[in-house]
């Protein structure tokens, strides 16, 4: 199964963003991430990851963990950083793909509270629901009423996408946590 990962995280200067870094080393290398994995894709990402001014970036196209893994992984690791009586605040993007799921995380932390939020979309990004006669796209998934009745503007097929929107839409976990 084919699957990537990328990773930014935007600290409030340089020496932040270096500290934040020795942090998530430490966090990812002493961590149980990678039991399932062939190799060891937790030092993987640790040696990957690197400091470029304010921003700790993975910027190869590699692949560390599932879509379905790196949640608990990037949960761990920013609560470490968050932790840190030195870091105030930070913010983060992650965007895992694979052959068949997609997940983007956004997390910050300022002010002692820690948020973070999951998107899955558990059969691949997915935009627009579209007509399964022509393909065309329909209605865009977060704008789908269940109760209202669409008709393809290309082939004038009247279409029931409740089955489509259930399999694509995303489903979506948001979490805060006080960091003392």
């Amino acid at each position: 199964m084919y699957f990537t990962n990328t990773i930014k995280i935007t600290m409030e200067n340089n020496e932040a963003a270096n500290t934040a870094l020795a942090m998530i080393k430490k966090v990812l290398c002493a961590g149980n991430y990678s039991s399932d994995y062939r190799t060891n894709t937790a030092e993987a990402l640790a040696n990957d990851l690197q400091v470029k001014g304010t921003q700790i970036l993975q910027e190869e196209y590699a692949g560390y963990f599932t879509v379905e893994d790196i949640d608990a992984v990037v949960e761990d690791v920013l609560k470490a950083v968050a932790g840190i009586d030195s870091i105030h605040e930070f913010e983060c993007e992650v965007i895992s793909d694979s052959t068949y799921s997609y997940g983007e995380i956004e997390a910050s932390y300022k002010n002692g509270l820690f948020k973070i939020k999951n998107t899955y979309y558990p059969s691949g990004y997915c935009e627009y629901l579209t007509c399964p006669e022509c393909g065309e796209e329909i209605v865009k998934i977060e704008d789908f009423d269940a109760n209202k009745e669409y008709v393809c503007p290309e082939c004038g097929e009247v279409i029931d996408l409740t089955d489509e929107y259930e399999e694509c839409a995303p489903v979506v976990e948001e979490k805060e946590f006080a960091i003392i």
